[in-house]
């Protein structure tokens, strides 16, 4: 056993106990209510209350497992962070279930004496053991019984994303993105609780040395102070319930929990950067990811003329409230912030569908910000890709000239041709949108004239299977289907922010449709005003060169302008 305690005290039981599962929990994680202490030279700090390496004979002494399976848990020699031993942690779908759900965890005695506390841990996900899933993994709960439900905070892994989702009541939690989760290499994490269900409440939380979340306010029940449970709780496989994976294989190493006197150099074992002044964080809001490759700068068109290049077709503002499209942002644009329905903004760059990687994001100006995405729908201030566009401190942007700069990078990191626009946010007036070209895709047509005029702003082609825009649609765009992840499609008209109305499509060419949509977003194939857009006989669409029309009209009939765009789809 390699592990440290210092002043981790639970008041021992007296009295009559009445054995509930609650307090059964707690007399098996330790007949003493504390964990055992051993002088080792792991403990390197007086402030480390526990100091797991993994190197001696007995392993999480005075936690108990949680487990139903003997895979659960076992000590290796490879992968390691440090010394020459981890812990490898195995859950598997069929396993039996233990303490009423499928886990694989160690649980921690109760917390009654100190509120603030530290706990790190190194990990490593093997991309071979570890598959993508849809569904949550928790890997740490500080959890305050089985009568408080689900815990109050929790560490957790979805689409390949690190979550921390924090509240102090049930229906006041937020989920946090932490950034992606890499596979086949060591990540380590450090948290800073201070266990409040008030106000003077703190979460920090730092990935790698650098600091990707704070959260200030209530973070616990209004109960007593929660323990910390290590491994995997996965209650999508609780029963006969199956996801996408139907195994996790991981390892930690040196894993750490510190008093109220610890600092961040006791708990990590990377390099930390410079402390700087932080904000709470914004809900969901990713830790910026930043690619290392060279980039290579692009002089700024002048303005009335796009600069788009290659894997970057185009950008479009998303009203954050309503998570759609409102607009098209050309290099030149004014945008009124009076003549949108509301301001909570976010700016989405439009990539060719053939285009995997991230965005990198450098917005100067009236505000500056830099941001990489690393996963579509790529947005200058996020989102949690699944329809949710954060905005920042855009509630409303400050108004003023802005210039931004997306930068495209591959997976393996190498950067693609930056895109720049330059545009202006006024708080009154009219929203003026560029007539420049806007060419995109595969084969991009330099000298196509803008389709946007009037209510209607441009178009995205929709993928339906993930229900979410993959690229700008404009006149001469060539569409090839097998550069594209799904063909179940259809094809999204983008309208200015202050139109309400209906749009009528009509389709000619390879195939043929007459429909009116009648309520935003307004879509070719039509959708159910959720977020769920319909395909129709689109899937795929037949091969062929296509003229779809568009005409807006006003809430009482009356038509707008009609916008029509040419486009052709491949194999």
């Amino acid at each position: 056993m390699n592990s440290r305690l210092k002043y981790f005290l639970m008041p021992l039981l007296v009295g009559a106990v009445t054995y509930s599962c609650e307090q059964k929990d707690l007399e098996e994680a330790n007949p003493n209510g504390e964990l055992s202490a051993e002088n080792t030279s792991n403990a390197t700090s007086a402030n480390l209350m526990f100091n797991e390496t993994f190197e001696g004979s007995s392993v999480f002494d005075g936690a108990r497992l949680q487990s139903g399976a003997s895979h659960a848990f076992q000590v290796v020699g490879t992968p390691v962070f440090s010394g020459s031993k981890s812990g490898r942690f195995e859950l598997r779908d069929s396993d039996p279930e233990a303490s009423n759900g499928t886990r694989a965890e160690y649980l921690f005695p109760e917390n009654s004496v100190g509120k603030e506390r530290w706990y790190s841990f190194r990990a490593y996900y093997p991309s071979s053991g570890y598959k993508t899933d849809s569904n949550n993994d928790i890997l740490n709960q500080w959890h305050q019984g089985s009568g408080t439900g689900s815990p109050s905070s929790t560490f957790r892994v979805r689409n390949d994303r690190f979550l921390m989702r924090i509240g102090n009541t049930t229906e006041s939690r937020k989920e946090y993105d932490l950034g992606v989760q890499a596979k086949d290499t060591w990540h380590e994490f450090v948290f800073h609780f201070v266990h409040s269900n008030g106000s003077d409440g703190l979460v920090e939380v730092w990935h790698n040395g650098e600091k990707v979340l704070t959260v200030k306010g209530g973070n616990m029940y209004d109960a007593p102070l929660p323990r910390w449970k290590v491994g995997i709780y996965k209650d999508d496989w609780n029963g006969s319930e199956t996801t996408d994976s139907k195994q996790r294989v991981f390892f930690l190493d040196d894993v750490r929990m510190g008093n109220e006197k610890a600092t961040l150099a006791d708990m990590s074992s990377a390099p930390v950067s410079a402390p700087q002044p932080s904000e709470p964080a914004a809900p969901s809001e990713p830790a910026p990811s930043e690619p290392t490759a060279p980039e290579a700068d692009l002089t700024l068109p002048a303005p009335g003329t796009d600069l788009l290049s290659g894997d970057i077709t185009g950008f479009t503002l998303i009203d954050s409230e309503r998570e759609k499209g409102v607009l098209s942002l050309t290099n030149g644009t004014t945008l009124s912030l009076s003549s949108l329905e509301n301001t909570k903004l976010n700016i989405q760059a439009n990539t060719a569908s053939s285009f995997s990687g991230s965005v990198k994001f450098e917005l100067s100006g009236a505000q500056s910000k830099s941001y990489t995405d690393n996963a579509a729908p790529y947005a200058l201030h996020g989102d949690n890709g699944s329809g949710n566009f954060y905005y920042g401190n855009w509630n409303p942007p400050a108004t003023g000239t802005y210039t931004l700069k997306a930068t495209p990078y591959s997976a393996d990191g190498k950067a693609g041709t930056p895109v720049s626009i330059t545009f202006n946010i006024t708080a009154s007036g009219n929203s003026e949108v560029s007539s420049s070209t806007e060419p995109v895709t595969s084969e991009p047509v330099a000298s196509a004239p803008s389709a946007s005029a009037g209510d209607i702003t441009g178009f995205t082609l929709i993928d339906s299977e993930r229900e979410k825009g993959v690229l700008s649609l404009t006149n001469g765009t060539t569409l090839s289907l097998s550069s594209l992840e799904y063909t179940k499609l259809n094809i999204q008209a983008n309208t200015a922010s202050s139109f309400s109305g209906s749009v009528k499509f009509e389709l000619s060419g390879a195939q043929s449709k007459s429909y009116t949509d009648n309520a935003a977003p307004y879509a070719l194939h039509g959708d159910n005003g959720s977020g769920n857009f319909y395909y129709g006989n689109w899937n795929p669409p037949a091969t062929g060169t296509y003229t779809l029309k568009a005409t807006p009209y006003s809430a009482d009939g009356k038509a707008g302008t009609p916008v029509s765009i040419t486009f052709n789809i491949t194999k």
